[in-house]
């Protein structure tokens, strides 16, 4: 796992532009606000240079392929084609997940105090998450909620289906003192080959990742543009 606060890297943002393919920087044109564009220039650049780090070749070497719901994919030698990844960005920070061999999401949520998260829980919750929602104290709901968010986010994300699942016809664990667990979701029948996990990113932000078992160990680290100066 690889965390970036995006104003760390404004100072770095053309070297970092300069990495992204003439597709992604046409993208990044058409966000109207500029911390939109920056995020989205600090996020890709950022996948370019772990990706780079990891396969072995050049960030500008990397060449991505998408499945069907518009997950991005590597497409690489096949020697590289182990490697899964996810992204996620809210706010002013991105997380990015790197694993082998399996499949892998992320989702990190700002937790923006002016959603109404009772509303919004409506079309997020399956029915037995709201009741537990509604059982759980004022002060944990706001929290709870956008935990949940995220959790489903991961795992929609780690397979791929875009709008193709609605996030009320997943279940996960919601409560606080209950570990993150993926409990069902549509055509999964065994739930308990994925293992879902809290992310520690910051104070503001709830942040989960999911992927298939077995979770040998789990590594952390902070990106800075330093990290590419000593590369």
């Amino acid at each position: 796992m690889w965390r970036l606060c995006v104003p760390d890297i404004l100072p770095a943002l053309q070297e970092s532009n300069a990495l992204l393919s003439d597709d992604e920087r046409v993208r990044a044109g058409r966000y109207l606000r500029a911390e939109d564009r920056n995020r989205f220039i600090a996020g890709r650049s950022l996948l370019r240079r772990l990706l780079a780090g990891y396969a072995g070749v050049g960030p500008t070497d990397i060449v991505f392929r998408f499945g069907s719901h518009g997950k991005p994919l590597l497409d690489l030698p096949s020697a590289a084609r182990h490697i899964s990844f996810n992204l996620s960005h809210s706010s002013d920070w991105i997380v990015c997940a790197m694993t082998t061999e399996r499949a892998i999401g992320v989702d990190v949520e700002f937790m923006n105090s002016n959603i109404d998260v009772d509303a919004l829980g409506r079309t997020v919750f399956c029915a037995s998450e709201r009741e537990t929602f509604e059982r759980l104290a004022e002060v944990d709901r706001r929290p709870a909620f956008f935990a949940l968010w995220s959790r489903k986010e991961a795992y929609i994300k780690a397979i791929g289906s875009g709008l193709s699942v609605s996030p009320a016809d997943i279940e996960v664990t919601i409560c606080p003192q209950d570990a993150p667990r993926l409990l069902r979701a549509p055509a999964e029948s065994n739930p308990e080959r994925w293992r879902l996990q809290t992310l520690d990113v910051a104070e503001c932000c709830a942040a989960s990742f999911i992927l298939e078992a077995p979770i040998r160990a789990t590594r952390f680290f902070e990106w800075h543009p330093s990290v590419a100066e000593a590369s």
